[in-house]
């Protein structure tokens, strides 16, 4: 199981297709920028879980929020990086 926040829990194959869809959004945003609302509308999940999560990322060194938006802090097309594994 993972718990990226306190009242959650995932399976960890769940987590990482949310975590990829992540790094999927990221690749895709025009100046690698991008929402909340950006990652709520690509993942389908309520607005709250999805900020959660990308609190959970931000945390964890996967992303870095700049005022209303984030950025990733690796680069993206790398599908092994070490940060894509879970945390």
């Amino acid at each position: 199981m993972v718990r990226p926040v306190k009242n959650r829990f995932f399976l960890p194959e769940g987590f990482n297709t949310l975590k990829d869809v992540l790094f999927d959004v990221a690749r895709n945003a025009p100046d690698g920028t991008f929402s909340a609302a950006d990652y709520r509308d690509a993942t389908g999940i309520g607005r709250n879980l999805g900020i959660e999560l990308l609190e959970h990322f931000d945390r964890t060194g996967i992303t870095q929020r700049i005022g209303d938006k984030r950025r990733l802090l690796h680069d993206t097309t790398d599908k092994e990086s070490p940060r894509r594994t879970l945390k």
